[in-house]
This record gives C-alpha cells, sequence and structure tokens, in this order.
C-alpha cells in the first residue's frame, strides 16, 4: 500500500528516472516502496527513484459502508471490498426499511392485548405473532 507524505524533486514533472526526496533541501531520499500524490503512485527503489508509475484507483478501501440494499424483506449493508467490487452483510429479515411489515400483535388472552406499538413488550406476552394479512 502506498503511504502519504510529501516529498520533494528536482524534476519538473515526475517520470520514471526522477529522484524523490523527503526534506525541501533534497538531501534525504525517499524509502523504497510506493509513494503517492493522490493522482499516481510512484514506486521507489532503494535509490529513491522513480521505476514504475501507475494511475491511483478510485477504488473505497475494503470495508467502507456504501449502501443499503434490500433482497425481498431482507435488509443488507453493502461494503467496499478494496478491488473496486462489494459485499453483503446481512442485517434484518422482515424488515421496515424494505417496505415489509414491522408491526406484531400479541396472541396473550389473558391481557386482552390492544394493538399498541409492540404489545409484546408492554404485556409481556410470550406469543409475539407477525402481523395478520
Amino acid at each position: 500500500m502506498a503511504q502519504c507524505l510529501y516529498f520533494y524533486t528536482y524534476c519538473s514533472s515526475l517520470s520514471v528516472g526522477c529522484y524523490l526526496y523527503t526534506d525541501e533541501k533534497r538531501t534525504t531520499i525517499v524509502s523504497a516502496g510506493w509513494v503517492s500524490n493522490g493522482t499516481n503512485v510512484y514506486s521507489i527503489n532503494s535509490s529513491g527513484m522513480i521505476t514504475a508509475i501507475t494511475a491511483c484507483s478510485s477504488c473505497q478501501p475494503d470495508g467502507t459502508f456504501l449502501n443499503t440494499s434490500c433482497s425481498g424483506c431482507d435488509l443488507y449493508y453493502v461494503y467496499a471490498n478494496g478491488n473496486c467490487g462489494t459485499y453483503s452483510t446481512f442485517i434484518e429479515s422482515n424488515s421496515a426499511s424494505c417496505g415489509c411489515g414491522s408491526s406484531y400483535y400479541c396472541s396473550c388472552y389473558e391481557y386482552d392485548c390492544d394493538p399498541y406499538p409492540n404489545p409484546c413488550y408492554y404485556y409481556s406476552c410470550n406469543t409475539c405473532l407477525p402481523p395478520q394479512p
């Protein structure tokens, strides 16, 4: 992975063969590896010289939350995989976010449950059933 740092050079435009330095006086070379200016990624050899240039990827880092999606009534969170692709993680079934039923009624005969928002909670009912059609 490219490191983000300021660097200096004698080159008017960066190209293969240019040397990169970590200081303004250009006395300390950049360590071997990869560095980036946000537009390009530069491969640097042990002499501080650019040996290869590639454009920066517009891919989001792995694990970046992108959006939500539904498959029927199942809610998923969609994340970037770091390679310009995605993966989904299951979050909830019968999700209100997917336009599916979210209210429940309680069949607690001894408490005569009314259709409150989640009467199972209010009446401590044990038999909470999904909404009826």
